[in-house]
């Protein structure tokens, strides 16, 4: 290998000497196709709108024996098929796509289609907007065929390879950490991104006062955590379970002035939280529970007293965990893992209120008065009786799961089911048997870890095994085996690290 060169070649320079084979994958150990819709439809619009610059592209060029040249594609391989199927395989762009607009000039026309010009004879060019949803590159209007074929890409060519330098530099260009759904999601709320990282770096409740680690803000957990107390207590009536949908929401939907009133709320509470001197309060703020306890403080505020009351009370919280509010305790309310749940969360909220306006002795005290509103129904029960982790495995073991209706996917909401399938889609390859096989069960899976905060854990887990996991030709039964298997690899994790 004699060095690297970088070249600049046109859109259309490049895609012609893929399409005639010019340029070809490298062929040994490359992945296969792996992308999303999203991300295709993204490429596309970032090729097409000539606003976003694409990645180099990492090339390398070997001879043979005899001397003839070739040139394969070491990074960038997903870039090049997303746009050769765009430019040469007649995909038509999907509605997955984040920004669907692109802008160019064209000549103004009359009513008879003929040029528009001024009174000195000059053309007269107007912008227009054009929607890609539907479309294929033969539906692009001439000028915005002639816009993305212009683009321009950045290649580097590394020269006079042998074919054992390629596996080499592939792995040197893809030896990396994907983004999990948590980092993934900060992407989707670029409105507020900067506020907050901000706050996430500067906050000394979130550092100091809740039980919050480190590695959790490394892998983008408390942004996510800051997200979710927005959306919790200003537009919880449009709840989300998924990360990257809050987000998305929010980034529409919020305001500055929400994120900085979150990050009151939290320099509020700090003085009465602190996991050095006073860890039982510390231990109430909980990746599942911070949410609630932000959403309760809200509620706490507009009843007008000194934050003391509120201390006094996260304090004396401790001693509350075992009263009963209407038949139910905190602790059998806090078993449930399913944090992403709506209804869970108002429960919480609503035995929090409970507690704290008696034990500030507030008469009107109707937060669960209502049993219209907070009867445990059998549906609540059942969800308060799911067993903790290591009771699952055994259940699991002995058989004794739960049946679970012939339609596993029943009760998941159609937008989920969808956002889960893009996370199947960026973690298994598209050539996945499994993924082929078990759309259902791994997609009820996915629910499973959303809802209990495993999905980083999930998605560690798919990446190591097959279809030797599906033992049945009965969805429930295979779904059983994957939810049990994977509880035996969170365990084993978790004594790797012990």
């Amino acid at each position: 290998m004699d060095g690297y060169r970088i070249e600049r070649w046109s859109v259309e320079q490049y895609m012609d000497d893929v399409h005639t084979q010019i340029i070809q994958p490298e062929p040994t150990v490359q992945r296969g196709w792996s992308w999303t819709k999203e991300a295709l439809n993204g490429l596309i619009w970032s090729a097409v709108s000539g606003m976003v610059f694409i990645p180099n592209l990492i090339l390398a060029e070997t001879k043979s024996e005899s001397g003839i040249k070739s040139t394969y594609i070491v990074d960038g391989g997903h870039r090049t098929e997303a746009l050769r199927r765009f430019r040469y395989g007649e995909y038509k762009v999907t509605n997955e796509i984040r920004e669907p607009i692109v802008r160019y000039n064209r000549k103004k026309l009359n009513e008879e289609g003929k040029v528009v010009k001024n009174q000195y004879g000059d053309i007269i060019w107007e912008t227009v907007e054009y929607d890609l949803r539907g479309k294929t590159y033969e539906d692009l209007p001439t000028e915005l065929k002639r816009q993305l074929n212009k683009g321009q890409l950045a290649v580097t060519i590394y020269q006079n390879c042998e074919q054992g330098d390629l596996p080499t530099l592939v792995n040197i260009y893809n030896n990396h950490i994907a983004m999990n759904a948590s980092q993934k999601a900060l992407t989707y709320v670029g409105n507020f991104a900067k506020e907050i990282r901000k706050i996430k770096n500067t906050n000394e409740f979130l550092k100091d006062g809740t039980i919050l680690t480190e590695k959790q803000k490394n892998d983008g957990i408390w942004e996510r955590v800051i997200s979710e107390c927005v959306m919790g207590v200003y537009h919880f009536d449009n709840w989300k379970k998924a990360p990257k949908k809050i987000c998305d929401y929010l980034n529409f939907n919020s305001t500055m002035e929400e994120y900085q009133q979150i990050e009151q709320y939290f320099n509020r509470i700090a003085p009465y939280s602190d996991k050095l001197e006073n860890r039982k309060v510390a231990d109430l703020f909980t990746l599942k529970d911070t949410v609630v306890w932000i959403m309760a403080f809200d509620k706490f505020d507009k009843l007008g007293l000194d934050d003391k009351n509120f201390g006094e009370f996260l304090n004396a919280f401790e001693s509350m965990r075992n009263k009963e509010v209407n038949g139910v305790t905190w602790e059998e309310l806090d078993e449930n893992k399913s944090t992403k749940d709506k209804k869970v969360i108002k429960n919480k909220v609503d035995h929090i209120l409970y507690l704290m306006k008696e034990f500030l002795g507030i008469e009107d005290n109707d937060a669960l008065s209502n049993k219209k509103n907070v009867e445990m129904t059998t549906e609540n029960k059942n969800i308060l009786k799911e067993e903790n982790i290591e009771s699952d495995v055994c259940d699991n073991t002995q058989n004794s799961v739960q049946e679970i209706e012939n339609n596993i996917l029943e009760g998941i909401e159609q937008e989920d089911i969808e956002f889960y399938e893009t996370m199947i889609e960026d973690v298994l390859p598209s050539n996945s048997e499994l993924a082929q096989k078990a759309h259902d069960e791994l997609v009820k899976l996915i629910d499973y870890s959303c809802e209990k905060d495993y999905d980083m854990a999930l998605e560690k887990w798919l990446k190591t095994i097959d279809k030797s996991v599906l033992i049945s030709n009965n969805k429930t039964e295979n779904y059983n085996n994957m939810k049990k298997l994977f509880i035996e690899y969170m365990l084993n994790q978790e004594k790797n690290v012990a």
